[in-house]
């Protein structure tokens, strides 16, 4: 059988995937989680997403969050040359609150400097600011130490924290794996003080976005979680308001 060979046939190039907005999205080696939640809640918007991996310990300890500094700047280095990040999500709720948000922000720009440039905790803070809330239950899988710069931090920023629960385990490994159920539970007794406004539950790796619609009719208060808080900020950086609808953070303008 004889072959047409064609030669070389035209084309032409656009912008790529990402026809909204180009997010680069910083996420822990040892984090099982937030790519998937993220991606969920960002590409189907048009959004391109590129995930670089930063090298970190298994054991989630403020000295081992502070080491990560060391590693941002070569670690979104290895993001694809030659696409335009409009934002870059850094994934760590607690590295972001040990180093220091403008810290992280700082190294970040100096690789890519025309990146805004956002964390969990950061986006968590405006979040719940968008959202008008002002008493906070607060949910976290983190040691006491851990958790009380979460807790700290935003009574810093002028919320009340008015209920905390922890499942207190510092592995990364088993964080990924809590069970839906386990959360529920867990939201709902720290959703048990009449007085929330909403809860934070912080930690992208721990699994949220396909309970939170569930949750929030029941508990009748607004939730966000460190990767849903950090998309929905990752999506407003990149000008986009016409979100994924899971929660009322996202169905909110």
């Amino acid at each position: 059988m004889s072959i047409t060979n064609h030669g070389v046939l035209p084309f032409q190039t656009d912008k790529g995937i990402g026809l909204r907005g180009n997010i680069a999205l910083v996420a822990l080696e040892y984090d099982q989680t937030i790519e998937h939640e993220f991606y969920r809640l960002t590409v189907e918007l048009g959004m391109g997403v590129y995930c670089t991996r930063i090298r970190s310990l298994p054991e989630v300890t403020p000295e081992v969050l502070g080491k990560m500094e060391d590693e941002i700047i070569n670690c979104v280095s290895m993001l694809p040359p030659g696409v335009n990040i409009n934002v870059a999500a850094f994934a760590c709720t607690s590295a972001a609150l040990v180093i220091g948000e403008q810290r992280v922000a700082e190294k970040i720009q100096q690789v890519h400097p025309g990146a805004h440039v956002t964390d969990p905790f950061t986006a968590a803070s405006a979040a719940l600011k968008h959202l008008g809330a002002r008493r906070i239950g607060l949910l976290t899988p983190y040691i006491p130490e851990v958790a009380s710069l979460i807790q700290t931090r935003l009574e810093d920023q002028g919320f009340e924290v008015v209920s905390v629960g922890s499942f207190c385990e510092s592995a990364d490994s088993i964080v990924a794996k809590i069970d839906l159920e386990s959360i529920k539970a867990a939201m709902k007794t720290v959703g048990s003080n009449e007085t929330c406004d909403a809860i934070f539950m912080s930690c992208t790796s721990l699994r949220s976005i396909d309970i939170i619609d569930e949750l929030e009719q029941e508990l009748g208060i607004p939730i966000t979680t460190s990767t849903h808080a950090l998309a929905w900020h990752a999506l407003r950086l990149c000008g986009q308001t016409s979100h994924n609808p899971v929660g009322a953070l996202m169905r909110s303008t």
